[in-house]
């Protein structure tokens, strides 16, 4: 079964709520072809990031977009930032290769 990587870029309100949403994926859906695994959670403030990290089970916190996405092993970024900085966080893991969920 393969392992989805998935990276958090941000954790305020829709960070949190992504992440327990893909903590939940396995309670809706049996079967699924894949496992949802926490990589990394990205933060502007590192103490925000590594209380994420400890409480939800992430490999590691980043202060740093850059960090999670040169992670060769994130399979695909959440865009939870202010929508205002939406757009130049998914251009940047679009030209890393990653897939972007944003909303």
């Amino acid at each position: 079964m393969k392992d989805l990587h998935i990276g958090v870029i941000g954790f305020g309100f829709m960070g949190r709520a992504h992440t327990l949403g893909y903590q939940t994926i396995p309670l809706f859906y049996q079967d699924l072809p894949f496992r949802i695994h926490l990589r990394a959670v990205c933060a502007a403030h590192p103490e925000r990031a590594e209380a994420a990290r400890d409480r939800h089970g992430f490999s590691y916190a980043a202060g740093d977009l850059h960090t999670v996405l040169e992670d060769p092993e994130i399979d695909c970024v959440s865009i939870c930032l202010p929508t205002g900085l939406h757009a130049e966080a998914a251009e940047a893991a679009l030209r890393a290769g990653k897939h972007v969920y944003c909303d």
